[in-house]
Formats: C-alpha cells, sequence, structure tokens
C-alpha cells in the first residue's frame, strides 16, 4: 500500500472519548467510505502494517456483510483482508448470534470463523 492509507473496500470510522489524539491521527489516514464501522474507547493505528488496533468497548459493523460485531479487541489487519476479533466475542450475521474467545473474518469472503480457544 501506499501514502499509508487503507484499501478503499475497508473504511473505519473511530470513535473515541479517552485518546483524541490518536482518533485524530487513525482517521486522518483511513479513506471513509461508509462500508463499515469500527468504534471503541481508544485505537492505535500501526504506520508501518497499517493495522488499526481498537481497545475496550469495540463494535464493528460491515452492512455489506450483514455483519454487527462486538469484542474486547477489534483489529483490522490490511495484508489478510481481515478484521481479529478477540474477548468475548459476540457476531451477528444475517440473523445467526454466536459468542466465543476469538474470530477471524475475511472482508474478502463475507464471513467469520469463530473460535472458543
Amino acid at each position: 500500500m501506499t501514502s499509508g492509507r487503507i484499501t478503499e473496500w475497508f473504511s473505519a470510522l473511530l470513535y473515541s472519548t479517552v485518546d483524541t489524539k490518536a482518533n485524530a491521527q487513525t482517521i486522518a489516514q483511513l479513506i471513509e467510505t461508509g462500508e463499515t464501522t469500527i468504534t471503541s474507547d481508544v485505537q492505535d493505528y500501526n504506520e508501518s502494517t497499517k493495522e488499526v488496533r481498537a481497545i475496550g468497548n469495540a463494535n464493528w459493523a460491515y452492512p455489506e456483510a450483514q455483519i454487527q460485531a462486538s469484542a474486547d479487541e477489534i483489529r483490522y489487519v490490511p495484508t489478510g483482508g481481515q478484521v481479529i476479533l478477540s474477548g468475548n466475542v459476540q457476531i451477528s450475521q444475517r440473523g445467526e448470534r454466536l459468542r466465543g474467545k476469538r474470530a477471524i473474518c475475511s472482508l474478502e469472503q463475507k464471513q467469520c470463523n469463530l473460535s472458543q480457544e
């Protein structure tokens, strides 16, 4: 990827009540297409890996895939086109509700694999 931007098919809107500096830096790096939304208490953006990490009261919405999810931590990993949810994971997709400790969601395949580990 170039110019420190996340791919166009993924957009994140990050909301922070704790760390407004991190929030402002992260939002400046994102392309806001409205396709997906991540909210949390605190966010990190890693400039070198382009990963976004949302910590505390983390929620993710991906309307195109009809996914709503929450977890203690949510990470967007652009190299694999994945969203990784950890801790108290709850996912709702097309009417199904799933709970577990960890989930890996593929943005390309529009599905999540839940794990109890």
